[in-house]
C-alpha cells in the first residue's frame, strides 16, 4: 500500500476492483464479510455477515478493501486451465485536492 499509515485510519476510504478475466471449472469464487475492519483489528468471520461471489468472465466487483475477504479454492480443469483477475484498489485523498488514487 502507498499509505501504509492509512489502513491503521478508521476515517480511510479505500475500494477494491476485481475483474474476472478466465474463470475455473469450479470453485474460486470471492468471500466477502461485511464489516469494516482495520488493518489491526482481528478479523471477525461469522457465517451471518459473508456473501460469496460468483465469478463470470468480463464481470467486475467492487468492495470495501477493509472488508475482510477470501478468494476461495478452484479446480482446473482441460477446458478450465487457469483462473484470472485483475485487481486495482483505490484509495480516497483529501490532500493536495479531493482525489482517488490507485494502485495494483
Amino acid at each position: 500500500a502507498p499509505y501504509p499509515q492509512k489502513l491503521f485510519d478508521s476515517n480511510t476510504r479505500a475500494y477494491s476492483a476485481v475483474l474476472s478475466l478466465a474463470v475455473a471449472a469450479s470453485g474460486g469464487n470471492l468471500k466477502i464479510w461485511r464489516k469494516h475492519q482495520l488493518a489491526n483489528e482481528e478479523p471477525i468471520l461469522g457465517d451471518d455477515s459473508v456473501t460469496e461471489i460468483s465469478y463470470s468472465v468480463g464481470t467486475m466487483t467492487i468492495f470495501d478493501s477493509f472488508c475482510y475477504h477470501r478468494i476461495l479454492a478452484s479446480q482446473l480443469d482441460d477446458n478450465h486451465r487457469f483462473r484470472a483477475v485483475a485487481a486495482m484498489h483505490f484509495l480516497y485523498l483529501d490532500q493536495p485536492y479531493p482525489h482517488w488514487e490507485y494502485w495494483f
